[in-house]
């Protein structure tokens, strides 16, 4: 998760069959509508102790031009365009923040990871159980290669929390809830996020999806 973290991935390489299991999650979050969504407009924000970071993209999708706009200054550039370092920083940022806005639709549409888990378990911050499933990324692709992500979902295939490993670590680099859904146009998004001990938190405002 780039936030402060660093956890995202947007890959490309040829993967596996998908899980049914992966691909009813994305369908319970609406990735057969996301088709029809012709801008995506979020501001990411973030809260570590007292400190507060945030930044506000919009994403026009049939032309894949996004605007940044952080600490006052807007920015536009072609996703995926990596040619300068600035570039590249900027995809790397928007890649991170879109994912932990569209996550479940990654399920369906990534194709650089591996379905490794499904069973049920007991979810590390409510302890209620929930069916769990682990996907883990290539080391070639993306920005952060080779992370790992447990997911708990509900018997609606809703994400209730999950655990990051960075590069595949064994132990959880960090555990969040996903709370607060909301639906946007038929999407339906997790607006907050939180650690076990209230330190950290990262959340969405100022969500615009148009179709």
């Amino acid at each position: 998760m780039i936030c402060t973290l660093s956890i995202q991935i947007s890959c490309t390489s040829p993967g596996v069959e998908k899980s049914s299991d992966l691909l009813a999650i994305a369908k319970a979050y609406g990735s057969e509508d996301f088709d029809k969504i012709k801008t995506v407009e979020f501001t990411f924000n973030t809260q570590k102790d007292t400190a507060h970071t945030a930044r506000h993209w919009k994403w026009e999708r049939a032309t894949n031009m996004i605007t940044s706009t952080d600490k006052g200054k807007s920015t536009s550039f072609k996703r995926y365009d990596t040619s300068t370092a600035e570039l590249k920083q900027l995809n790397s940022k928007f890649t991170n923040d879109e994912y932990w806005l569209l996550f479940p639709l990654h399920l369906k549409w990534d194709k650089g990871y591996t379905f490794l888990k499904n069973d049920t378990a007991t979810a590390p911050l409510s302890g209620q159980k929930y069916h769990k499933y682990t996907v883990k990324y290539n080391d070639k692709d993306g920005f952060t290669p080779g992370d790992m992500y447990d997911i708990y979902t509900d018997t609606s295939n809703t994400v209730r929390e999950w655990a990051f490993h960075k590069k595949a670590s064994p132990e959880p680099s960090l555990i969040t809830t996903w709370e607060d859904y909301q639906d946007f146009a038929g999407i339906k998004m997790a607006m907050d996020h939180r650690t076990k001990d209230g330190k950290f938190r990262l959340y969405f405002t100022d969500v615009r999806v148009e179709k």
